[in-house]
């Protein structure tokens, strides 16, 4: 390759990995990425598709209850747990392996799940499990891919603190991956501190508390 070619290579390359580095909109439209028409040169990119209007408007998500049987629920649960079986792998395991962890970690041992929801949409999940007394333990922390930087994950652990504060519980725990560094992040600056293992998990190895 010449020496020509090889810099309008790279500069393709460079263009696309920009593209990358935007939103989830922009990566969703294929026609964004910029186009070869002629060796060394480069098209301008398609229009990029808009977001639907609202998507990065706070007041657009709300966080309920519901019941951990509810499809919305079954359906994000299994999502974060195939995130994380997949991730601790580093590829895309079978749904056996997926089905395996869900019966380690059923819906149904949460005392209370929430979903955030952006307006009928379900995007992401949390839940509130009791340990001993005055103690309750975060679980299935997740926010679907497309949804994440909206500051979702903090308001569903804002909601989830709260639900357990009036549930009279005065310390939460949970337990995180050292690959999961967003969320360990999110933790930390939340005021959570990393305390000694309180569970044998296989998909864990940081575990956190904060004193509410």
């Amino acid at each position: 390759m010449s020496d020509h070619n090889l810099f309008a290579y790279l500069a393709v390359v460079e263009s696309s990995e920009w593209v990358n580095t935007r939103s989830p909109w922009a990566n969703a439209c294929s026609s964004a990425r910029p186009r070869i028409v002629h060796p060394g040169r480069i098209a301008a990119p398609n229009p990029v598709a808009e977001p639907p209007r609202g998507w990065h408007d706070p007041r657009m998500i709300t966080v309920r209850p519901v019941p951990v049987d509810a499809p919305a629920a079954v359906a994000l649960v299994r999502a974060y747990l195939t995130e994380m079986v997949d991730r601790y792998h580093g590829r895309s395991m079978p749904a056996s392996v997926v089905d395996e962890a869900l019966a380690d970690e059923p819906a149904g041992d949460a005392a209370l799940l929430l979903i955030a929801y952006r307006e009928q949409e379900a995007v992401g999940c949390v839940g509130l499990r009791r340990a001993e007394d005055g103690t309750g333990e975060i679980t299935k922390m997740y926010v679907s891919p497309r949804a994440r930087r909206l500051g979702i994950g903090r308001r569903l652990l804002a909601a989830v603190e709260q639900a357990a504060r009036e549930q009279g519980l005065r310390i939460l725990r949970l337990d995180t991956r050292t690959d999961l560094v967003e969320a360990r992040a999110m933790y930390a600056a939340d005021g959570y501190t990393e305390i000694p293992p309180h569970r044998d998990r296989r998909y864990a190895d940081h575990w956190f508390a904060k004193r509410l």
